[in-house]
């Protein structure tokens, strides 16, 4: 009987070696809280309406960005960081300039020399702000529309060895050097791409849920 434990034994180490299981969601390839999509009219999930009937449960679609409004032309060459990028929150402007004049004489021209410029800088300010807190979303829209492109040319260039699943149920266990932070409940999705809106949609699979036995059978003291 020993020796049939024993036999037992090798084979299951011997799967964790070749089939590991995974305990940490952070260890997959990819994934995504519902709760981390940001507020968006280009994102839909099917929580937002809670019509949880849906065999569609999650929509993203390409934002469309508009450009920062431009500065007067006499500001810029005063300006400091790229004011074109919304990743830039702050802009300033350089103090002084050197000049220099037809006979390489250098003189300093202050900001404020120029009673208008600080006019005109305050106002661009005050549009570029009113930009940025319409863009700041969008790109964070747009980080999670190319997650879901890079995901989804990968799962056709590796065909099944790659596949969507919706998590649910999340189990969290740290006992005993065993660290679990995974969803027990699993539901197979298809990621679909329609590149007319441009726009990412995840459907449900028509396959049922299932309970990860897996991940149960890697906690210490479970056998089946």
């Amino acid at each position: 009987m020993s020796r049939i434990h024993n036999v037992f034994r090798f084979l299951k180490e011997y799967n964790k070696l070749h089939n590991p299981v995974i305990t940490d969601l952070a260890d997959q390839k990819w994934s995504q809280f519902f709760s981390s999509f940001p507020p968006s009219t280009e994102v839909w999930d099917v929580f937002t309406d809670e019509n949880l009937e849906s065999a569609e449960i999650l929509k993203v679609r390409r934002p469309v960005s508009i450009p920062c409004p431009s500065p007067d032309m006499s500001l810029l060459e005063w300006l400091e960081g790229d004011w074109r990028q919304a990743e830039t929150s702050k802009i300033s402007y350089r103090d002084a300039l050197v000049r220099v004049g037809p006979d390489d004489e250098e003189t300093e021209e202050n900001f404020e020399d120029d009673p208008k410029r600080p006019i005109l800088f305050e106002r661009w300010q005050k549009k570029r702000n009113e930009w940025l807190e319409s863009e700041l979303p969008k790109k964070k829209v747009m980080d999670l529309y190319n997650s879901l492109y890079t995901l989804y040319a990968d799962i056709k260039r590796e065909g099944e060895a790659v596949e969507l699943i919706l998590g649910n149920a999340l189990l969290k266990w740290d006992y005993d050097g065993t660290y679990v932070s995974h969803p027990l409940l699993l539901r197979r999705v298809i990621l679909d791409f329609d590149p007319t809106k441009p726009e990412f949609t995840v459907t449900l699979d028509e396959s049922g849920t299932e309970l990860y036995t897996a991940l149960l059978r890697a906690l210490p003291g479970v056998d089946r």
